[in-house]
């Protein structure tokens, strides 16, 4: 939206004050559209981002990261990996998993499905959110495994509470920081803001910044400013408001992915561009939730006039948990057309996942496009996990929950466990060991909201929300 001004061609007859206002109104204007351009072009790089999540997903199932969330402790030591080829399936690979006790996978070993020749391994670690950390690449040189690709994250606490994260990658000179996540708090433990920096090669060079505003404290933001770096100073892009976060909140290191990143959330929200002491709207996302976690997230431009609608996201989950569709649609003008997607076929034996026949979206197929074969997985050898995890689960009870002053924690085994009450943030608010088998804390002290309560014993740890009233 570029306007132009020949002053030129202005009325002479109008007074000096009215030229001077007319200017500098379209002078706005003119800044206006500029960061609304500016604005829009991260609503477009987050959509370009979304619509690559459905390949890169494609690949990591198909070279590595399968994932597996039946429920209970079962899990399969085996995957058996088929191709498409036609109407029928090529078995290509096998997978060999082992699990953590707490039945997160630890290693997968690629093999060729006829050969057994190694291909590939690949290694994981997690934090206790469940986000993977650490991701380790490993090739077959043919006599050894050789590391030729890794990622990972390294969190900074100070005081219970998350300051720092790197982003590293592994390349052939080793560990580099490719992004860094720098987070400050307020002296009574509130965030206020959170920077990105990324290294271009010789430094770390401020990206964005986000500041917080809390209307309560262990509570998500209210609304979010972003900001980018110009090379001298912070310019203010947009600001988030009207923010409505899924129950439970989430993980502070998500606040800023509701317009940053990769993924579609389901938050709702609208993006407003500072103009003076003015705030205009310039895009939103509406959130309508579905069962299992599943939802439909669109976003739509405001054209000066009326919101247009411009993409959305379909995510859906079976019981199970299981991701069974990630869809991308664009609205062209009179209706939605699907971009890209993945769709997942899952077939359980009790709670048992067996068998997911993935799909991908061929905008060529058919008259309008459609979802093909792409991968048979396979799953077998089923063995259970004996843990730690599942059996602490089953000899510890807390209650009440929610609670709005005391819970208690009852367990049949030993007293010595370690007991850490955390809010979203990671700051540690209780810590304390189990002096007996039914022992009260009281929180009644703390603001209303989630919590995280962690349960550290021999058996393993056991991590639960608290919901405080």
């Amino acid at each position: 939206m570029n306007k132009h001004y020949n002053s030129s061609k202005s009325k002479q007859w109008l007074p000096k004050s009215a030229l001077i206002l007319c200017l500098l109104l379209l002078v706005s204007v003119g800044a206006m559209a500029q960061d609304r351009t500016r604005a829009l072009s991260i609503l477009k790089a987050k959509k370009n981002a979304q619509k690559g999540q459905a390949a890169t997903a494609r690949l990591t199932k198909a070279r590595k990261g399968i994932t597996f969330r039946a429920g209970g402790p079962v899990r399969p030591a085996l995957a058996q990996v088929y191709s498409a080829d036609g109407s029928t399936w090529q078995l290509e690979e096998k997978v060999d998993l082992t699990y953590y006790l707490d039945g997160r996978v630890k290693e997968e070993v690629v093999s060729d499905a006829t050969s057994n020749t190694p291909l590939e391994r690949v290694t994981y670690k997690y934090n206790t959110h469940g986000e993977v950390t650490e991701e380790l690449e490993y090739y077959w040189s043919g006599n050894a495994w050789e590391l030729t690709f890794g990622d990972r994250t390294v969190e900074t606490f100070e005081n219970g509470r998350l300051t720092e994260i790197n982003e590293q990658f592994y390349n052939s000179s080793g560990w580099e920081t490719g992004q860094k996540f720098t987070f400050t708090y307020s002296a009574t433990g509130v965030l206020e803001s959170e920077t990105s920096s990324f290294w271009n090669g010789t430094e770390m060079v401020p990206n964005f910044k986000v500041l917080y505003t809390f209307e309560a404290a262990n509570q998500p933001p209210t609304s979010m400013l972003v900001q980018t770096w110009d090379s001298e100073s912070w310019e203010t892009l947009f600001r988030i408001g009207s923010i409505t976060w899924p129950a439970g909140g989430v993980p502070i290191t998500q606040y800023k992915d509701i317009v940053l990143g990769e993924e579609a959330l389901p938050v709702t929200y609208t993006a407003e561009m500072g103009l003076g002491t003015a705030w205009f709207p310039v895009f939103r996302q509406k959130i309508t939730s579905g069962a299992n976690g599943s939802f439909v997230a669109t976003t739509e431009e405001f054209n000066g006039f009326t919101w247009d609608p411009d993409m959305k996201t379909t995510v859906t989950y079976d019981s199970h948990g299981n991701r069974t569709l990630y869809e991308i649609a664009e609205y062209d003008e009179t209706a939605w057309v699907i971009e890209d997607g993945e769709k997942h076929i899952f077939t359980y034996t009790g709670d048992n996942l067996t068998e997911d026949i993935v799909q991908e979206w061929d905008e060529e197929a058919g008259t309008a496009g459609a979802y093909v074969n792409d991968e048979r997985i396979v799953y077998s050898n089923f063995q259970t996990i004996t843990s730690s995890k599942e059996t602490l689960a089953r000899n510890v009870e807390v209650y009440p929950n929610p609670v709005a002053g005391k819970f208690a924690i009852k367990t049949d085994q030993a007293a010595g466990a370690h007991v850490r009450v955390t809010n979203l943030s990671g700051q540690t608010l209780l810590s304390t060991t189990l002096k007996t088998t039914a022992q009260e804390f009281d929180i009644a002290h703390l603001p209303a909201g989630t919590y995280i309560l962690q349960i550290q014993s021999k058996a393993g740890l056991r991590t639960q929300k608290v919901v405080k009233l």
